[in-house]
């Protein structure tokens, strides 16, 4: 089983590309550490909103990826820019698996 979700966070105000670009590299490698299966694989930042895509395995389900890189990220924007998290939004959730057999009618 798979899990894709595309969601936007909307920051108090806007924050450097590399600041962003820094939170995100070491939160993928916690994850790395934890062997959990899941990433945030793209990312863009426009003024105060960051799009992320994350993609997670059966260990770790993409919306808790979410809610921990949202809670990470507030607490190490706020501490040095004084910058928090003031809304999310998910454009996207994907659940892919496999099926043992074929389904009688299509799945729309």
């Amino acid at each position: 089983m798979k899990f894709h979700l595309v969601a936007r966070l909307y920051l108090s105000k806007s924050v450097e590309k590399n600041v962003i670009s820094k939170e995100i590299e070491n939160f993928n490698r916690y994850l790395e550490e934890r062997d959990s299966g899941a990433e945030i694989d793209n990312w863009s930042l426009k003024e105060n909103s960051l799009e992320l895509s994350i993609t997670s395995g059966t260990k770790r389900r993409a919306h808790d990826v979410l809610l921990n890189f949202r809670n990470v990220l507030s607490k190490n924007l706020g501490r040095n820019f004084r910058v928090g998290v003031r809304r999310i939004e998910v454009d996207l959730y994907e659940v892919i698996f496999s099926l043992e057999k074929k389904p009688l009618h299509d799945i729309s």
